[in-house]
């Protein structure tokens, strides 16, 4: 018998027959080339987003090792001295520096806030500032702040792009009278232990647009003898507060505003306050409808002799006074309510 052909004969024009298992490559032919699968616009535009925060990252950082320090901490302090000088307060500094840390940071230590006499200076361990990095992404300019103080840490985040203003508190039992805040912020000289959260956002433009989170306890709340818009008011003591607001697109719920205890002997303002406010456009067109509870102790009757007659129309059974706070926030108008 004649052997068995290993392949078919070819004919003009027939490509060619492997046997099988056995590659183009290993019979002689040409490779065809591998197949190319095209990436993913995921993918790609993953790769385009890292390079882009790269170049971003590459040119902030190289920008900022090549500042000077001396400018930047010019710059702070000298900011930071012109917004106290309205009030008359002078700062001092023991010690500057800056970090690049996670970021650039400037840190200053031993603050000292030189208030208006009689007041006495305010200290603060340390005083943090940094540029806030999150409101950047929406288009605002932000900062943030922390400073500590012995046991004690507060951090603000405050941003603006126009009219456009938002900010939050974070503070773990931070006294606010060492660093003169109420002094600061009210022209109040007084002090108060801090614990607790605060958001909001709102708008110059229109305020009707306000929302705010705010809760935060209070310790320790004292209100230095001073002359506030002409009257002489004595030391006053009050060993606890709470304040739980909740404001939703302008329309806002004070769920408790309360200083002092009810059942404490030695409180010398106990007062509660609750009710709503409704944000107007501007802070002129805003009202509120609150119903305020309190009662006084001596030493706050005793230096205000006609105190007692001026609140009589809204006194209680109990030996308190209540009043409700209706009309314009910047104005409302005080209505008895001893008898509801």
């Amino acid at each position: 018998m004649a052997d068995t052909p290993l392949s078919m004969p070819r004919y003009p024009g027939q490509p060619p027959t492997h046997a099988p298992g056995i590659p183009a490559s290993a019979a002689g032919d040409e490779p065809t080339g591998a197949i190319e699968v095209p990436q993913s616009r995921f993918s790609k535009g993953v790769k385009t987003t890292a390079w882009i925060f790269l170049g971003i990252f590459s040119l902030v950082f190289f920008t900022i090792t090549k500042l000077p320090d001396d400018r930047i901490k010019s710059y702070v302090q000298g900011n930071l001295s012109t917004l106290l000088a309205s009030r008359g307060i002078t700062l001092t500094i023991g010690e500057s520096k800056i970090s690049y840390l996670f970021g650039i940071s400037y840190i200053m230590k031993d603050v000292t806030f030189n208030l208006p006499p009689p007041a006495q200076p305010a200290h603060v361990d340390s005083i943090e500032v940094s540029p806030a990095l999150l409101p950047l992404f929406t288009g605002k300019i932000g900062a943030k702040i922390i400073m500590k103080n012995s046991d004690g840490e507060m951090t603000l985040v405050g941003a603006f792009r126009g009219g456009s203003i938002s900010g939050s508190i974070d503070a773990q039992q931070f006294d606010i009278g060492k660093i003169g805040l109420l002094k600061i912020a009210a022209d109040i000289t007084g002090s108060a232990v801090i614990s607790g959260k605060a958001d909001f956002s709102t708008s110059t433009d229109d305020m009707t647009a306000t929302d705010a989170t705010i809760d935060l306890d209070l310790r320790k709340i004292v209100i230095d003898s001073q002359s506030i818009q002409g009257f002489t008011i004595p030391r006053l003591a009050m060993s606890d507060g709470k304040v739980d607001i909740d404001i939703d697109h302008g329309k806002g719920q004070v769920k408790t505003l309360r200083i002092g205890r009810a059942d404490s002997a030695t409180d010398d303002i106990k007062a509660n306050l609750n009710g709503e406010v409704l944000f107007g456009k501007t802070l002129q067109n805003s009202t509120m409808n609150l119903k305020a509870v309190f009662s006084l102790s001596d030493t706050v009757m005793k230096p205000f002799a006609l105190l007692d007659t001026i609140l009589a129309p809204g006194k209680l059974s109990t030996g308190g006074y209540a009043y409700k706070l209706q009309g314009p926030i910047l104005a409302p108008n005080p209505i008895p309510a001893g008898g509801s």
